[in-house]
């Protein structure tokens, strides 16, 4: 995957990498034309309470159901950071799939597999996935 024109705003904590694989959850194979929304949410207040959101870029996925892109490192191990980034992924005939917390470290690469539920009802599903923090995995 080429990653060369998807690199997004500048980063004094240096980049890392997304890359995204989008599938069907009923057959496996790839979704091409699959959108995927990256997002940064900033959150504030004494108990991180708040919350903002921009919308950074909407790409599609290719023909293999994949999607890459270079993103400023944000990650919870950066000292006084509140900003994470949300990925949304939708396709034509499938449910949404929402990716929280996703976390950027320097020249790394984050990756995702992505499964799609088909339409098949008429009530809205979608899956979700979170990424969990080094204090949640701590706790337990």
């Amino acid at each position: 995957m080429n990653c060369s024109g998807s690199k997004i705003l500048n980063s004094q904590n240096g980049t890392g990498y997304l890359y995204i694989n989008v599938y069907s959850n009923a057959t496996s194979t790839p979704i091409a034309n699959a959108f995927v929304r990256v997002s940064r949410i900033s959150y504030s207040g004494q108990f991180n309470e708040f919350a903002q959101g921009m919308l950074l870029r909407e790409y599609i996925t290719d023909e293999n159901g994949s999607f890459a892109i270079e993103l400023p490192a944000l990650n919870e191990l950066l000292p006084n950071n509140k900003d994470y980034y949300i990925v949304t992924v939708r396709a034509y005939g499938y449910y949404n799939a929402y990716i929280f917390n996703v976390q950027i470290y320097e020249d790394h690469s984050t990756s995702y597999r992505v499964f799609l539920s088909p339409v098949t009802q008429d009530v809205e599903l979608y899956n979700i996935i979170t990424e969990p923090t080094i204090r949640e995995i701590h706790e337990r």
